[in-house]
């Protein structure tokens, strides 16, 4: 067992929020894997770990009280390199993801790096070693990457990612998320341990909403960031992904993680905030997510604390739009703008019918 001491005998111990003690002595990356329910997919993701072209990782597998065949199919694996963390009870998503900061704050965090990869996603036998590779030729970046494929539900090519610089800035990072020329996913970033720890982990927002952007932006602050131009994992694009998912829910955890992460990039990053180039990717990251929602209808069917977060946002746009209507911010035209919009309407108008009044969702 190179890569792990363990308190205990057994292949896991339960914890709630107190998540076992680990202590990495010779793993250079450690490999986070938070999962619910995710049977159907999980033996790809663990699979992939373990045919990565290097061995000195180790695998964390924060599992949360899962109802299928998760646990067992974890279980199933005797690697020593691979340890699950379950909860007795279920947790929501941003607290489960929050136990990466609790576990890696009681080991040893020496040189090490880590990485999360959804249940559901694949990392190719090279990219460990990919990643290694970048930190050579950059040692003193703070944040590294991958480019990556999307694959659909039955692990068929979908396409390839939209090209990632192989050096940029937080602010460059920032800006083309604000434009939505980027893919970005969870899956495929590795960071120093002891930088995430100094950063506060992963961002508490709502269904971790722009939390994974945040957390990237407060990584490649200091030193940037890289990226390889070949592919190295790949994101899979099914009805049950969160990127993929669509609810009166969802919805307003869009509005009010949206405007807690505008509120941490108004404080944390002010070269960006007001620089012409931030200051026009805020107005179309604001145009193209939210404002189809100031029609009364939508906005009618908001709870109170989407209303409120939603005129927080329309006052930000106002104020860095320069008076430009949201249509010229996502480069519509005055034409397809209207049948946009009505197909819009007409189709959260039905979402939000389906979610808020049958199901009483609020």
């Amino acid at each position: 067992m190179d890569c792990i001491e363990y308190l205990g005998s057994s292949h896991y111990r339960e914890a709630d929020m107190n998540p076992t003690l680990i202590h990495p002595t010779k793993c250079r990356y450690l490999v986070f894997l938070p999962v619910r329910n995710g049977g159907e997919y999980i033996r790809f993701a663990i699979n992939s770990v373990l045919a990565q072209s290097r061995s000195d990782w180790l695998m964390v597998v924060l599992e949360n009280a899962s109802s299928d065949d998760t646990l067992a199919i974890v279980e199933s694996y005797s690697d020593p390199r691979i340890i699950v963390i379950p909860v007795k009870s279920g947790l929501g998503i941003e607290q489960n993801w929050a136990r990466v900061y609790q576990v890696l704050s009681q080991g040893e965090i020496q040189g090490q790096f880590a990485t999360l990869i959804g249940h559901d996603d694949i990392l190719y036998p090279s990219f460990l070693e990919a990643i290694e590779t970048l930190y050579v030729r950059y040692p003193a970046v703070g944040l590294y990457q991958t480019s990556f494929d999307l694959i659909d539900q039955n692990d068929q090519y979908v396409r390839p990612c939209r090209p990632i610089p192989e050096c940029e800035t937080y602010i460059d990072f920032l800006a083309t998320r604000g434009w939505g020329l980027r893919d970005s996913f969870g899956t495929g970033y590795v960071f120093r341990v002891d930088d995430y720890l100094r950063v506060g982990g992963i961002p508490n927002f709502p269904m971790l909403l722009f939390s994974d952007d945040l957390l990237f932006a407060y990584l490649a602050q200091e030193g940037g960031k890289v990226c390889t131009p070949e592919p190295h994992c790949a994101y899979r694009l099914h009805q049950a992904s969160t990127s993929g998912s669509l609810s009166y829910k969802r919805s307003l955890a869009v509005v009010i993680a949206l405007r807690k992460f505008l509120d941490h990039v108004r404080r944390d990053f002010p070269a960006y905030w007001n620089s012409p180039k931030g200051r026009a990717a805020i107005a179309a990251l604001i145009a193209r997510e939210v404002l189809i929602f100031k029609g009364p209808l939508l906005y009618w069917a908001f709870s109170l604390s989407g209303k409120e977060a939603l005129n927080a946002l329309k006052t930000i746009y106002d104020d860095l739009s320069g008076g430009c209507p949201p249509n010229r911010w996502i480069a519509i035209n005055s034409v397809v703008q209207w049948v946009y919009k009505f197909i819009r309407i007409v189709f959260w108008v039905t979402v939000f019918f389906r979610d808020r009044l049958i199901n009483r969702l609020d």
